[in-house]
């Protein structure tokens, strides 16, 4: 991909998160969504959110033992797969947020 495709689709991204934020304030601003959001939902992005951040750091640390790993970096590649695992441990099941998907949804599972 060369440089002006990368600007191009980072431009593309920026416009639709602007759009989709300032669609969503409008809304909020107008009286638009004004009923309050069931707990199921709040709880569905909650495990979402906590997911999104556990996801976001495993991923900070693939990058460090790529490092590592192209250094010959054992002590290093040692520490980055106990925190993978203790990652990998506090994921856990998923269930807590596919039932408060489902719920959120008025669907079961």
């Amino acid at each position: 991909m060369n440089t002006r495709n990368i600007v191009t689709t980072a431009v593309g991204i920026a416009a639709l998160a602007a759009g989709t934020i300032g669609g969503s304030a409008a809304g909020f601003g107008l009286g638009w969504n004004a009923a309050p959001t069931p707990n199921e939902c709040l709880i569905a992005l909650d495990e979402a959110d906590r997911t999104l951040d556990l996801t976001a750091e495993a991923l900070g640390l693939a990058g460090e033992a790529v490092y590592a790993a192209a250094i010959w970096d054992a002590n290093t590649l040692d520490q980055i797969t106990a925190d993978l695992d203790d990652i990998t441990t506090e994921l856990g099941e998923p269930d807590t947020y596919l039932d408060a998907k489902a719920a959120c949804k008025g669907e079961t599972r």
